[in-house]
């Protein structure tokens, strides 16, 4: 029984530390008041990525010199040209483009000049938007999964806001995001208790992030009670029951 009273112990004094600290490691921020003033990135755009589905829509003041760059899916909604491994779609009239590492208004504007100089359109306006603009969000959050964006636009506190923000047990100075740049994978922590979250290159997220918050010694700490402790607690209550009844049988 000694054992069992020395963990019951442990665990009462881990609860009641975690108890007393518990708001200051959940506050998000906490360096706020000195915080100031911080431009906020206005220009931030994504690049575009090999398996990126995008959609690009060509329009004129003469409509039917349009028509042959707008493709439909035959429900009628816009075509997603998929990126290939070399980073190319293949466009109508244009054929073969490069468009990785440039972004939907950079590759708005090369198409534009392109239809201009090679004479298919004087006035063309064209429109790129991704269609699988997506993260993930996984770990110690109410709600994981992967998350769509519509917008090209996302930091990674809305990404935790869409997944019903951090449980209780999820490290706040301690969240990962992964990425994958230029054929590699990257890896970098990122701590939303400071204000130097909002100055990180990773705070605005990219297609396909996934941001993995992990657990914290709380719930490591409940994970041990569950498979040291609480197997002690039944085996001591199984021999109390054992000895109460040799004593009823006794008496």
């Amino acid at each position: 029984m000694t054992g069992f009273y020395k963990y019951a112990c442990l665990l009462f004094l881990g609860v009641a530390l975690f108890s007393c600290s518990a708001p200051r490691h959940v506050s998000y921020f906490q360096n706020a008041a000195s915080f100031g003033k911080q431009p906020v990135e206005k220009s931030y755009k994504v690049n575009i990525q090999n398996d990126d589905l995008i959609s690009i829509m060509v329009a004129s003041k003469d409509t039917d010199l349009a028509v042959p760059f707008n493709k439909l899916n035959p429900d009628g909604t816009a075509y997603g040209y998929l990126v290939d491994a070399k980073g190319e779609i293949d466009f109508p009239l244009l054929g073969t483009l490069q468009v990785t590492r440039q972004t939907t208004d950079g590759l708005a504007l090369l198409l534009k000049k392109r239809l201009i100089s090679e004479g298919y359109i004087k006035d063309p306006t064209v429109i790129v938007r991704l269609l699988n603009f997506k993260v993930s969000v996984i770990g110690e959050v109410t709600k994981p999964g992967v998350f769509p964006v519509s917008t090209e636009r996302i930091t990674i506190l809305e990404a935790i806001g869409m997944a019903g923000d951090l449980s209780i047990y999820g490290k706040r100075d301690k969240i990962l995001v992964v990425r994958e740049k230029d054929g590699e994978r990257e890896m970098h922590y990122l701590d939303i208790q400071s204000t130097d979250l909002l100055s990180s290159p990773y705070y605005y997220l990219q297609q396909n992030d996934v941001v993995y918050v992990e657990p914290n010694k709380a719930k490591a700490m409940q994970g041990d009670y569950k498979t040291r402790v609480l197997p002690l607690v039944l085996s001591g209550v199984s021999v109390l029951a054992s000895i109460a009844s040799v004593l009823i049988l006794v008496l």
